[in-house]
């Protein structure tokens, strides 16, 4: 946890855009501009994202569970998983945030450091 004001701490806060790229296999390009910087660490996580090489490959089980969990939020017409977990929005869809959460801190996809 980050440190709040004294005596406080805060939890990082991690928000993830969905995006399944409209089906398409792959995506020319994605543009980042961080508005405030950080002393250290800090990264954008695609927890869909592959390598070129790891693109080549059949998608595994929970790549599919991921792509699925994103279908069934931008289907509800959530686009961001803080509108589940923060504002309460589609409580229904809460598992499939949830999913995504727990694939990017595993580490999938891809991150790009701040």
């Amino acid at each position: 946890p980050l440190r709040g004001e004294p005596g406080r701490e805060r939890r990082c806060h991690l928000g993830l855009h969905v995006d399944t790229n409209g089906n398409r296999p792959w995506r020319y390009a994605t543009a980042i501009c961080y508005l405030a910087s950080v002393p250290s660490g800090g990264s954008t996580v695609f927890p869909l994202g592959q390598s070129p090489a790891a693109a080549l490959q059949p998608p595994e089980d929970e790549d599919l569970d991921v792509i699925e969990a994103a279908q069934r939020l931008l289907d509800a017409d959530i686009d961001h998983i803080d509108r589940v977990f923060e504002r309460g929005e589609r409580p229904e869809r809460r598992r499939d945030a949830e999913v995504i959460s727990e694939a990017a801190d595993r580490g999938r996809g891809l991150a790009v450091p701040a």
